[in-house]
Parts: structure tokens; sequence; C-alpha cells
């Protein structure tokens, strides 16, 4: 799966409208929209702040990993402050 497919999906399931998720990432709708339909690729900036946003590890969002290790993740301080 394609980081544009992920960042939708996880969207998605999270009950998140894309309004929400670019207001959260200090992103436009428009420009979220693209990257989610893959015509533009976001900054790790902007993937780090989407992976705040959907309260994901970020490892997960660009598939650094195939499972977020809960209980020793380093991004934890990231993404819960």
């Amino acid at each position: 799966m394609e980081i544009y497919e992920l960042i939708r999906r996880y969207r998605i399931d999270n009950n998140i409208s894309q309004k929400d998720l670019a207001k959260s990432c200090g992103i436009s709708q428009n420009y979220l929209s693209e990257i989610e339909h893959g015509l533009k690729e976001p900054s790790l900036e902007v993937k780090l702040k989407i992976a705040k946003a959907l309260n994901v590890c970020p490892y997960n969002l660009i598939h650094l990993c195939d499972q977020c290790p809960k209980k020793d993740c380093q991004w934890k301080f990231f993404l819960h402050n």
C-alpha cells in the first residue's frame, strides 16, 4: 500500500474529514486531497504532522516497519506532545 492510500485509510478509519485533518496539519484541504490521490508527495515534515494528527506511528505511515512496537515506540514522545 502506498503512503497516500495509508493516509486516506487512517483518516477514514478515524472518522476525520479532510478539512479537519488538513487544518490540524496546517496544510490546505486541496493539498491533502492531492496527497491522498497520489498526485503530490508530502515532505517529511508534512508526513510527521499527518502521523501526529492521525495518532499513528510515523514508521507505520512511511513503511519503515510492519508494526509500531507499542511498548518501546520511540515516537511516543512525538505523538503525545
